[in-house]
């Protein structure tokens, strides 16, 4: 996707993006994201943030039970926009992402730290989707954090990330079966109230 270079004086880029079947146009990643630009605190310099809603709908789309192929094309998205990052030499980026988007931003942050040590880079992963050995995600950040609950997705998603700090939400999401949509939902009122 088209991504504008940034505005002068921007110094830190937040990103969030969708999982597999999903989208950032008009849904909660740009709903974050505005939320985000919204509450930013008004002592700072609100001129030095970019907010970027990253969408790869096309990419994401799946029909598998287990979105395999979403994760492959997911890191050459993440590619692409770590090479975005990277040419814009931000001093601080923050990636975020839900389930298989974890792919995305995390072959961004690689780029990143490889091409531009000296970005800080914070990762939040929310319910992140993780088939098979996930020890690698969040090993490029200076920071990161993964949000899960036991949902539908069963182990595929409840994976500890060693290189994340990570919180099970199971116990307050308010759904029977706990849904995996809710880490999103939750981050996101935390973008909007701070009281959660």
């Amino acid at each position: 996707p088209y991504i504008p270079p940034k505005a002068p004086g921007v110094k830190k880029e937040v990103v969030v993006t969708h999982g597999p079947n999903g989208t950032a146009v008009n849904d909660w990643p740009t709903s974050m994201n505005l939320e985000m630009i919204a509450n930013l605190n008004p002592t700072q310099d609100t001129n030095e943030w970019a907010f970027l809603p990253y969408d790869w709908t096309e990419d994401a789309k799946s029909h598998e039970i287990i979105p395999l192929s979403v994760i492959d094309r997911g890191k050459i998205q993440g590619q692409w926009l770590g090479e975005y990052l990277v040419s814009q030499q931000f001093e601080h980026v923050h990636l975020i992402a839900h389930s298989a988007g974890a792919w995305l931003i995390d072959e961004a942050a690689k780029k990143v730290k490889k091409y531009s040590p000296n970005t800080t880079i914070q990762m939040t992963f929310l319910d992140a989707f993780v088939p098979f050995s996930g020890d690698s995600l969040g090993a490029s950040a200076t920071w990161a954090e993964q949000y899960y609950v036991n949902d539908e997705t069963g182990r595929f998603t409840e994976f500890h990330l060693p290189h994340a700090h990570n919180v099970d939400l199971s116990k307050i999401d308010p759904s029977f079966l706990n849904d995996h949509s809710f880490p999103y939902q939750w981050y996101g009122m935390t973008v909007t109230d701070g009281s959660t």
